[in-house]
C-alpha cells in the first residue's frame, strides 16, 4: 500500500503540531471541516502510534564518551582561561656569553 500525503494532509499535520501554523484563516478550514476533522483524527492516530514505538537504546559507551567530552571541554576552557606563561629562564641563560 503506497500512501502519500497530499496538501490537505500536510495542513492537518501542521494544525495538529502547531495550531497557529495555518495563519488564522478559519474560512479555509471551515470550508471542508468534515474532511479536515477526518484528517486530524488520522494524524492523531499516526502520532499516537509513533509515540508508542520503542525508543532506541543508547549506546553502551555513552557514559564514557560523555565524561571524556566533558574533560576535553574542561581542558580546552582551562587553556583559554589560563594560557601557559612563557618560560621564565634566568636572564644569564638567555643572553650569549661575551
Amino acid at each position: 500500500m503506497d500512501k502519500r500525503l497530499d496538501h490537505e494532509d500536510g495542513r492537518a499535520v501542521d494544525m495538529m503540531l502547531d495550531p497557529t501554523a495555518i495563519g488564522g484563516n478559519r474560512s479555509e478550514v471551515s470550508m471542508s471541516s468534515v474532511k479536515m476533522t477526518s484528517r486530524l483524527k488520522s494524524v492523531s492516530q499516526v502520532l499516537e502510534l509513533l509515540g508508542n514505538m520503542p525508543a532506541p537504546e543508547p549506546p553502551m559507551d555513552l557514559l564514557s564518551k560523555t565524561l571524556r567530552r566533558i574533560e576535553e571541554i574542561g581542558e580546552a576552557t582551562e587553556r583559554v582561561a589560563h594560557p601557559s606563561a612563557p618560560s621564565q629562564r634566568p636572564a644569564t641563560q638567555s643572553r650569549p656569553h661575551a
